[in-house]
């Protein structure tokens, strides 16, 4: 889930931020840069991928909580057992049909497995996947986005 913020700055005027943090968390506390998915520009009535700038400290930080969590999903590592060689994809979950053909930029990142079991360490983020793309923002099961905002919430009480 995404929350779309306006944001004033002094600095920088009115724009718009794509957050994972719920308004009554965020605005409480204050968005860590790592609860930032991208910013919009002012007064945006639709989030698409032509006015979404994308955040690199969201980009790593994700990537470091599924490298971290992913190999521990239950549902990816029956997938692994099913597949004793090769990559496991962790593909954006707007895509309707993920056993089909999937677009680059709808693959998050990958896994090897070897032996049906998933090798630590191996994750490798995808370059080419779009956090808002024409099916709408990122979206991630619901076992990583529970992790990806409990990590989250641990950096509002680090501020």
């Amino acid at each position: 889930m995404t929350y779309l913020y306006t944001i004033q700055s002094k600095k920088s005027g009115e724009y718009g931020v794509l957050s994972v943090l719920p308004p009554e968390e965020g605005m409480r506390e204050g968005l860590p840069p790592q609860a930032i998915i991208g910013t919009l520009p002012p007064n945006v009535t639709s989030i698409n991928p032509l006015d979404f700038t994308p955040n690199p400290v969201f980009v790593n930080f994700m990537h470091t909580v599924i490298s971290r969590y992913a190999p521990l999903s239950e549902d990816l590592q029956n997938a692994a057992k099913v597949k004793p060689e090769g990559w496991i994809y962790i593909i954006d979950c707007r895509v309707t049909n993920a056993q089909g053909e999937v677009e680059k930029e709808d693959v998050i990142g990958a896994f090897r497995i070897e032996a049906g079991v998933i090798v630590p360490d191996s994750y490798q983020g995808n370059n080419n996947h779009l956090l808002v793309s024409k099916r709408g923002p990122l979206c991630l099961d619901a076992w990583l986005t529970r992790k990806l905002l409990e990590e989250t919430r641990s950096l509002l009480s680090r501020q």
